[in-house]
């Protein structure tokens, strides 16, 4: 049997006088303050899903870094080491060629899409964030001619967000701040022709998930916001 001695010294330390304590009570201090250390809590999908939130306003950065030519290659090469897949290594391999100027941008655009958009519709989902953000380089390097991907890109968000807004609500947010840039740098061309660019977005309108209804909502109000009269007259009598 273990003894305690009242005028002992402190175990693990040297004042002489200090009451040691039953290994219970110690221990039971030491787990009320480990308790009290450890904030995490488990959060639900629905729960994430409800607090989930885009700024339709992000700013949107204008700026090269010193030696780049193209948004594009600065996303690839920052994702490059991220990102260790061997899928995504094989697909970076294959653009890295085709993105180190605007010209060669320009050039293959249409070849530089559909590698991505088929990506993004095979992957894995902790492999998208990375395709998404190079996706809206892709946009922000070759300006409105980009605008005539927007049906395909729509089409191949429209599964990561099926699947998404089920058991990822983290990629769910990715996707719609991709979506929220897109908004920012082509809303004039949008807002011009609302019918068909509320048309595109129609599965995200009416899905099944209150979150997407919530979030898409935030897009289409911010391009209405940039319409005058007859864009509102349009939408409301279309929809």
């Amino acid at each position: 049997m273990i003894s305690y001695n009242a005028d002992a010294k402190c175990v693990g330390c040297n004042v002489e006088g200090v009451t040691s304590f039953p290994f219970s009570v110690v221990s039971l201090t030491m787990a009320s303050k480990l308790v009290h250390a450890n904030r995490f809590r488990f959060e639900s999908t629905k729960s994430q899903l409800e607090r989930l939130d885009i700024d339709v306003n992000v700013r949107i950065d204008v700026t090269l870094p010193a030696g780049a030519h193209t948004f594009t290659s600065v996303a690839l090469e920052h994702w490059q080491e991220l990102c260790c897949t061997h899928t995504f290594v094989q697909l970076s391999a294959r653009l890295r060629d085709k993105v180190h100027s605007l010209p060669q941008i320009l050039l293959h655009v249409d070849e530089i899409v559909s590698e991505l958009l088929t990506a993004i519709e095979g992957m894995a989902p902790f492999t998208l964030p990375p395709l998404l953000a190079i996706l809206g380089c892709i946009a922000q390097d070759v300006g409105a001619d980009f605008l005539k991907f927007f049906p395909r890109v729509m089409k191949a968000l429209l599964g990561v967000v099926d699947e998404s807004s089920q058991t990822d609500p983290a990629l769910l947010g990715e996707v719609f701040e991709l979506l929220a840039k897109l908004m920012k740098l082509f809303s004039r061309y949008f807002v011009a022709d609302i019918l068909r660019t509320v048309q595109h977005m129609r599965a995200l309108c009416f899905h099944s998930k209150l979150a997407v209804r919530r979030l898409t909502s935030k897009l289409v109000g911010f391009l209405l916001r940039r319409g005058d009269d007859s864009t509102y007259r349009a939408f409301i009598y279309h929809f």
